[in-house]
């Protein structure tokens, strides 16, 4: 069940027609998932544009973030992340993948991988399809999901007019949350000057999914760059009853001290 999202940022949305659905043609990509899961994680840059976890750069990691609480890798959390798209069409993740039994990235005809390994569409609007799957907290408890994206030229979710597109769904639910979290209005890329946009969206689950359907839109001229996930155990707050407590119970500790 999906918990409430955050007021005014949440859009009710429902699946668009072109979204693909998990099926055959993923498995091939579970191989190469694999081949990855045995290899060391990296966070870098692979084919262009900047490192974003580099400093004053928007992309985090779990244990960075006020989202995580984990590490990536650890037990019970999945993880997959992909930067150059000049692969088969739905892509493995190319920089690193965790946890994960299905890890795709798929788009829809007209949208092509560029010689710099970004995804790019003339004419038309652009429907991206993030496929995962895997155990994640032990198959109980709050879940939080991340997803984030990097795109240049035309923002994620717009139209190249400044219309809006339906919003980011994860299996037809609106984020809880966004946040963009590094812009640059004249990014230096091969073509010119372009907007660079960074993004954060967050879900809270109540429990864990049995597969994880991430369904992104664009309008024509946008040049999607990067994209990572990460979805783990909700961190555990902090009653505030504790908080109060605090103060009381280091007031008693130095009093034991005193009186020893």
């Amino acid at each position: 069940m999906h918990t409430a999202r955050m007021g005014a940022l949440s859009v009710p949305t429902t699946p668009q027609e072109g979204d693909s659905k998990m099926n055959s043609q993923s498995l091939p990509h579970v191989v190469c998932a694999a081949v990855l899961l045995a290899s060391p994680l990296v966070q870098a840059d692979f084919a262009n544009g900047p490192d974003p976890y580099a400093a004053g750069f928007g992309f985090e990691t779990p244990d960075s973030a006020d989202w995580g609480g984990w590490h990536r890798a650890d037990d019970g959390t999945l993880y997959a992340e992909w930067d150059d798209f000049a692969a088969v069409n739905p892509a493995a993740p190319d920089i690193g993948v965790a946890g994960a039994s299905v890890a795709t990235f798929g788009w829809n005809p007209g949208t092509f991988a560029t010689g710099g390994g970004n995804l790019y569409n003339f004419g038309s609007t652009q429907v991206f399809t993030i496929t995962m799957a895997g155990d994640v907290g032990g198959g109980s408890g709050p879940v939080t999901v991340a997803l984030q994206t990097e795109t240049w030229g035309t923002p994620l979710g717009q139209t190249s007019a400044g219309a809006a597109l339906p919003p980011v769904t994860l299996n037809g639910m609106t984020w809880d949350s966004k946040v963009v979290t590094h812009q640059d209005p004249s990014f230096a890329s091969a073509f010119g000057p372009v907007l660079l946009e960074q993004a954060l969206f967050l879900w809270t689950l109540d429990a864990p999914l049995a597969g994880y359907e991430f369904v992104l839109q664009g309008g024509p001229h946008m040049s999607f760059a990067q994209a990572a996930v990460d979805i783990g155990p909700s961190p555990v707050p902090v009653p505030a009853a504790a908080w109060l407590l605090a103060p009381a119970l280091a007031t008693v500790s130095r009093a034991r001290r005193r009186n020893a």
